[in-house]
């Protein structure tokens, strides 16, 4: 799927920069954070539909995540590169 490339490109970019916790957390967020417990609430709620629709809605909800650390992080790296540049 392609939203799971922003994931991705978020965990190897912070191991890349030495952030191996937040490059670890960008790794398990899809899958202990929010697709465990979106499993457990929507099968109670929909019942087998839950289940299925769990996988979709944890991609794109760990994608948002994913933008939003990633933007964050090349924010402190462009404010860092600005003060040393001058």
């Amino acid at each position: 799927m392609p939203i799971i490339s922003f994931q991705m490109v978020g965990t190897a970019s912070y191991q890349s920069f030495g952030k191996i916790r937040t490059a670890l957390f960008i790794a398990v967020i899809r899958q202990l954070v929010i697709a465990i417990p979106l499993l457990f609430i929507l099968s109670l709620i929909i019942g087998l539909e839950g289940i299925w629709l769990s996988f979709p809605i944890s991609d794109i909800l760990s994608a948002i995540i994913s933008v939003i650390i990633i933007e964050y992080g090349l924010r402190k790296i462009k404010i860092s590169w600005e003060q040393k540049v001058g």
